[in-house]
């Protein structure tokens, strides 16, 4: 089975009311035996190049997006448009994976395959750890990469070559497709508060029954997780 681990690096962060694009794909295989159920191997990234301004030359790259990738316009020139490309990515594949499937699948879809966030699953599988990026949890769990081919980090290719090694090491420990998906389709219920300063840090078990209710009531800034888990400790308490 070959999960396709792809990323994007984009023009901006889409939002409501506002047009973005790709810039750059990139995607790394897996080849899973789901049979004997472990990883024959993590493949060498494929990188490309995409010219959104081609057929939408008002387009913005953002000075935000730009200071983190380094892509500039001068870069495109000659790239093709971002729709042959995708072409490419679906072609082969039996299923798809990326890192953050909020924003990379917002360009992306998976063409009606499986299709997994390996952020959501690391925050299953890792709950306590300090921060899921791919990044730091390349370091934080020793993922064997070639450095050569793991950067530059936020290039498409070396981001999704890291985010296989991810996805390698939660298949190898067990983790069903089943699982995988549904983490990557629900919210995720924490184990440890990261909303405020005031009881950042704790069990949520520990979190005072009146903060909870506080929040409940009080803040608007809560995300989807964090209204996950928020809701289940009130519940468990008796409080819905």
């Amino acid at each position: 089975m070959i999960f396709r681990v792809f990323d994007v690096e984009t023009t901006g962060l889409p939002e409501p009311e506002k047009t973005t694009a790709v810039i750059q794909i990139g995607w790394t295989d897996v080849d899973f035996d789901d049979v004997g159920k472990s990883v024959r191997s993590v493949g060498v990234p494929i990188q490309h190049f995409c010219n959104p301004f081609r057929v939408n030359p008002s387009l913005v790259m953002e000075i935000g997006a730009q200071a983190t990738h380094h892509i500039d316009r001068a870069d495109l020139v000659d790239a093709p448009a971002p729709d042959t490309i995708f072409r490419h990515l679906v072609a082969g594949a039996d299923a798809f994976a990326c890192h953050n499937k909020e924003h990379d699948g917002h360009y992306f879809t998976g063409a009606g395959k499986p299709f997994i966030c390996t952020l959501k699953a690391a925050k299953n599988v890792w709950p306590d750890m300090e921060r899921h990026s791919n990044q730091y949890l390349r370091y934080a769990l020793n993922l064997p990469v070639d450095r050569a081919l793991a950067d530059p980090a936020h290039w498409a290719g070396p981001d999704s070559y890291v985010t296989a090694h991810l996805l390698a090491r939660l298949l190898n420990e067990g983790a069903e497709l089943s699982d995988l998906l549904d983490w990557s389709r629900l919210p995720v219920l924490q184990t440890t508060c990261r909303f405020g300063n005031k009881h950042r840090g704790e069990k949520w078990d520990d979190v005072p029954t009146e903060y909870l209710t506080w929040m409940r009531d009080k803040a608007t800034d809560l995300d989807r997780d964090t209204k996950h888990t928020l809701h289940f400790q009130l519940e468990k308490r008796g409080l819905t």
